[in-house]
């Protein structure tokens, strides 16, 4: 699983922060606290994948709107 930096790390590191790392963020926490919950949570490999790229697509439509609201 790749892992987004820590908010806090970007931000001591004068980064700028979008809402999207913050997203993103919760979004890892989210599966993580749910795959470590028990069985009945539990996600397969297929379901976390599928999780991902809804994610990810989330992202880019997110990075589109930034794109054309700076034009």
């Amino acid at each position: 699983m790749q892992q987004m930096p820590a908010i806090r790390d970007l931000l001591n590191k004068g980064k700028k922060v979008v809402i999207m790392d913050l997203q993103r963020s919760v979004a890892d926490l989210a599966l993580a606290c749910r795959q470590d919950s028990g069985r009945e949570f539990h996600l397969t490999d297929q379901e976390v994948t599928r999780y991902k790229a809804g994610v990810e697509s989330l992202r880019k439509s997110w990075d589109a709107f930034d794109q054309a609201i700076k034009k």
